[in-house]
């Protein structure tokens, strides 16, 4: 069994902090999705898992793969999920408890839209889920899977924490160590109430009872 997946797909991903951040502990396993195999090379990573139609991967990066023990999974261009949809159904068939997406933003935003959407699936099927990037940490919430979230302050930069609702609304919503406190408020879908909160003591709790929270760390730089 996979405790912690990492996937990375064919967004945008920087590859000299890919290379940074990429752990390398025996319990996590590396995926790649597409081009997502493009960006493992450039960063010097191994992969145990490959899958896509590879229609955005430069020739010949695949043929030395085909030859080792690595997984592939092929798929046709034409299809009904995308490769990043794909990976995570893969992912959560290997038995991962945790996934973190690389290249889950870019560009395109119908898939980094959608790919924010995939955070419910894997929710749902009670596996933490997040997006990563240089400036970004995405992730979902609920009662029936986390019911609370600890968020530490980090020392070397400045953070802005977003509550978003995913569901048309998300109740009794409380804060605890953040400069824009609530106690079991409402947010609703379409309004900004939510946006850049910031903490002010070590750690911060967020706390909800009904619905679906999307959570965004983000920084400037």
């Amino acid at each position: 069994m996979v405790k912690h997946m990492w996937i990375i797909t064919g967004g945008t991903v920087d590859v000299d902090w890919l290379r940074s951040i990429c752990p390398s502990c025996q319990e996590t396993k590396i995926m790649a999705a597409d081009r997502g195999l493009f960006y493992a090379e450039q960063a010097g990573l191994a992969v145990d898992y490959i899958l896509g139609d590879f229609d955005s991967l430069p020739e010949g990066i695949l043929d030395k793969y085909r030859k080792s023990d690595v997984q592939i999974r092929t798929y046709p261009p034409e299809k009904d999920y995308t490769d990043t949809h794909l990976a995570l159904l893969w992912a959560v068939e290997e038995g991962a408890e945790e996934i973190t997406i690389i290249g889950g933003m870019g560009t395109r935003f119908d898939h980094s839209f959608a790919n924010i959407g995939l955070l419910s699936m894997l929710l749902e099927k009670g596996v933490k889920g997040e997006i990563l990037d240089p400036h970004n940490r995405i992730f979902m919430m609920d009662k029936d899977h986390s019911g609370h979230v600890r968020i530490r302050k980090q020392r070397d930069c400045e953070e802005y924490i977003s509550l978003i609702p995913y569901t048309e609304q998300v109740t009794g919503i409380t804060l605890n160590g953040f400069k824009y406190p609530l106690k079991n408020e409402t947010l609703t879908i379409g309004i900004s109430r939510g946006i850049s909160n910031e903490l002010i003591k070590e750690e911060g709790l967020i706390q909800i009872e009904e619905g679906i929270l999307i959570i965004c760390v983000s920084k400037d730089s």
